[in-house]
Order: C-alpha cells, then structure tokens, then sequence
C-alpha cells in the first residue's frame, strides 16, 4: 500500500468521520496536474478494495477557515460570546449542495484499529466535513499540534455526563490541553454553555 493510501486511511479511522473529495484532492494531490481527476482515481482503488465507501449527500460548501472563530485559555477573560455567535451565524448562509465524500469502512478500521463505517448521522455532513477542514488546517499548518489530535469517537469513552468536544488536542483523553468545537452556526446560549463546561475543567479550547 502506498504511504498516501496509508495517511487516507489513517486519517479516517483515528481523526475525523469523512473526507470529500475535494479535501483529499488538495491535501494529497495538490501538487498533481489534475488534483481532482487524481483524487478520484485514487480514492476509488480504495473502495474497491473495501476500505472506503463513497456516497454524494447534501451538504454546504466548505469554509475557509484559516484561525479559530474565538480561543480561551483558563484564567483568560471569556470571549464576547454575542460577537462570536454573529460571526459563525453570518459565515453559515451558502445554500446545500450535492457533496461527493468518504468514509473508512470497518475492514479499514480493523486492520488499523480506529472506526469505520457509515455516517450514524448523515444529516450532520455539514458539520463532520468542516472538523475535517480544521484538522487537515492544523496538518498543513501546524504538524506538531495536528498530531496530537483526539477525535470525538475516541474522546466519547472517557467522557461521562460532560459536552463532547467535537475533538480535542493532547497527550491521551484523561488529559486533554485544549477541546475543538467547529461551531456551525452556534448561539450565544450554546456558547456560553460550552464555555461554562470547558472553565469547570480549566479546559482551553478553539472554537473554529
């Protein structure tokens, strides 16, 4: 398998739900005279070697996003949670739109641990493709941080009556240096708990 194959695969089983196809083309075969035309050349020599299953849904078209929305660290001032809630309603107005996108399958997650298998909310492909935007921004950007990502599915068994960042940053899930929450239109009311969950735990946290 190639080392490109093998950071897909990765990718998907132990840091985020999906990928589409435009963010692995641009993350794997940017520097290819055909990203896109690549990308799916690729991608379907894995489904078809039963280790990605492809689907086209619904969803808004990606984001930029370059920083963080709003960041706290404990002992810091609180963000203005109204000015953030306007700046991620504001960006949230493009309409839904067929989205070509992968998922590992459970072949995948057992033979490199990790999860696999399809969306347990399709509705929510929105959200799931742009924490893949933040992870695949702290890769590019920021390789240090990027590796010590936590994904959501990983967090969820040590995360009992306690919000479930969509990710988190650090050593293992008992000791988490920061939560990230890709805040998809998010209130005031939403922000202000997330807040009050994460400075109960003198938790840092980015909200992109």
């Amino acid at each position: 398998m190639e080392v490109r194959d093998r950071e897909i695969l990765a990718t998907l089983t132990h840091s985020v739900r999906v990928l589409t196809l435009h963010q692995a083309a641009r993350t794997w075969w940017g520097g290819t005279a055909a990203p896109l035309a690549n990308a799916r050349r690729g991608l379907t020599k894995l489904v078809r070697g039963g280790l990605l299953a492809g689907s086209t849904a619904l969803a808004r078209p990606e984001l930029s996003l370059t920083e963080p929305a709003a960041t706290w660290t404990p002992g810091g001032e609180p963000p203005s949670f109204d000015a953030v809630a306007y700046q991620l309603h504001s960006r949230w107005s493009l309409a839904l739109r067929p989205t070509r996108f992968f998922v590992a399958t459970r072949t995948a997650a057992n033979a490199l641990g990790g999860y696999g298998g399809s969306l347990a909310h399709p509705l929510h492909l929105s959200h799931d493709l742009h924490v893949s935007t933040v992870f695949l921004r702290l890769r590019e950007t920021q390789p240090d941080v990027a590796s010590t990502w936590i994904s959501e599915r990983h967090l969820a068994q040590f995360r009992r009556h306690q919000k479930l960042p969509d990710a988190g940053l650090g050593c293992s899930p008992e000791s988490l240096l920061a939560a990230i929450e890709f805040g998809n239109g998010y209130d005031a009311g939403r922000l202000r708990a997330f807040h009050a969950d994460c400075a109960e735990r003198s938790l840092a946290y980015q909200i992109w």
